[in-house]
């Protein structure tokens, strides 16, 4: 049976740290049944991780949660425009894009211990 999954994310960004002046925004993804969804975790090593995604030929989704709950990972990743992208996860915080080039492999660099991160991966 096919399984269809709609993500919807909710994002308010403030640089008040009571959020008072918060900038608001949704976006919605729906997934069709032929999407494959592989999640899985992966250590992200102060050296670097790669995450491959060479069974990927378009990508819709992808994710990276970062589990550790006192260190930052540093995620670059390439956008299917082929412009480089560097975003800091602070402890436990997540990211989704559904702009990531699928013949390029991201990498997860942990900044000063090795860290658990969840990563989800949409695509087909």
């Amino acid at each position: 049976m096919a399984r269809n999954v709609r993500i919807r994310l909710n994002v308010a960004d403030s640089a008040a740290t009571d959020y008072s002046k918060a900038r608001k925004t949704e976006w919605e993804k729906a997934l069709t049944p032929d999407e494959t969804k592989p999640e899985f975790d992966v250590d992200a090593l102060t050296g670097g991780t790669t995450i491959y995604l060479n069974n990927f030929t378009t990508i819709t989704g992808f994710g990276v949660r970062n589990n550790d709950s006192t260190n930052f990972v540093t995620l670059v990743y390439d956008t299917a425009g082929t412009a480089s992208v560097n975003i800091k996860l602070l402890a436990e915080d997540p990211f989704f894009t559904a702009d990531v080039d699928p013949s390029t492999n991201p990498t997860l660099t942990a900044d000063t211990a090795t860290c658990s991160c969840s990563v989800f991966v949409y695509g087909t």
